[in-house]
């Protein structure tokens, strides 16, 4: 399934886009759904992109209540595997989880210059792909997963598109806070 989303952050791209590669840890503060986020490597490649790879954890808070017994510290936890471009402002990534063996996903994260304040804001766009691969559902007839899949990634997109929101109010709120510490 497809998925996109677009947010306003008021900070040049280039800054909104520095500071995410290095202080993504300093989010969780500002994401309700995100109890956790570790950095476990931040490396510049001969080409002057960066590679980071990150620890994401999750929380149950904007599950249905009737599917939160069924959501375990696993399952609400992925690895993020990005290669951010500063010179095109974007970052490609994928995650895994345990689940990623009958799920995929995958996207860039393009951070713009805000046509309406190019000087001072920026838009993050996230667009991405979610599939279920519902013939590799364990416990599940393989017929019976093909069917369910499409309704499963519906759900489950629909917890992930406001942790997107959330990230750009989260840049906001952590550069507002780093430009009045005097620290940006």
């Amino acid at each position: 399934m497809r998925f996109d989303a677009t947010s306003k952050v008021a900070f040049p791209a280039g800054v909104v886009v520095r500071t995410l590669i290095k202080r993504m840890d300093d989010l969780v503060a500002y994401m309700p759904n995100i109890s956790g986020i570790e950095t476990q490597l931040i490396e510049e490649q001969p080409d002057g992109r960066v590679k980071t790879i990150r620890a994401w954890q999750g929380t149950a808070k904007s599950s249905p209540a009737v599917i939160r017994p069924f959501l375990s510290k696993d399952s609400l936890g992925w690895i993020d595997y990005s290669i951010w471009d500063l010179t095109t402002g974007t970052c490609d990534w994928y995650i895994e989880n345990k689940h990623s063996r009958f799920s995929s996903c995958s996207g860039v994260n393009s951070f713009l210059v805000d046509p309406e304040a190019p000087e001072t804001s920026a838009l993050l766009k996230v667009e991405g792909d979610f599939t279920v691969f519902g013939d590799k559902i364990p416990a599940v007839p393989a017929f019976l997963g093909k069917r369910m899949a499409p309704t499963i990634e519906k759900i489950i997109v629909s917890f992930m598109k406001p942790n997107f929101t959330a990230m750009a109010a989260g840049a906001n709120a952590l550069l507002t806070e780093l430009r009045d510490r005097g620290e940006l």
